[in-house]
């Protein structure tokens, strides 16, 4: 069984109410920038991830989806991808937004 989520971390998306926002930091430079977009593209209900700013360290990538998904998909799936902890600080279906820090 899982443990109990913090408030406001967990969020399912789906492709038919459009992209969803992702915010991740710290990302170290270009080729950080890269390897986090090859990871979200290999989760597999993200369609495409593009990259819509990088600056200080925090990445802002727009995310297509192909299937459901949650938050804590998206964040296992960078830990896997990425060989870092990756964690939900924030979620929301409302705004289709998702906040990411590594750790």
């Amino acid at each position: 069984m899982r443990e109990e989520e913090p408030p406001g971390t967990l969020a399912t998306f789906t492709p038919s109410d459009g992209s969803v926002l992702l915010r991740a930091a710290p990302v170290s430079g270009f080729q950080g920038l890269m390897r986090l977009q090859d990871a979200l593209q290999r989760i597999p209900a993200v369609r495409q991830a593009t990259v819509e700013a990088y600056s200080q360290g925090e990445a802002r990538l727009r995310l297509e989806l192909s299937a459901n998904v949650d938050s804590d998909e998206i964040a296992d799936g960078l830990t896997t991808g990425l060989g870092q902890s990756a964690m939900v600080q924030e979620a929301s279906e409302e705004e289709r937004s998702i906040t990411i820090a590594f750790g």
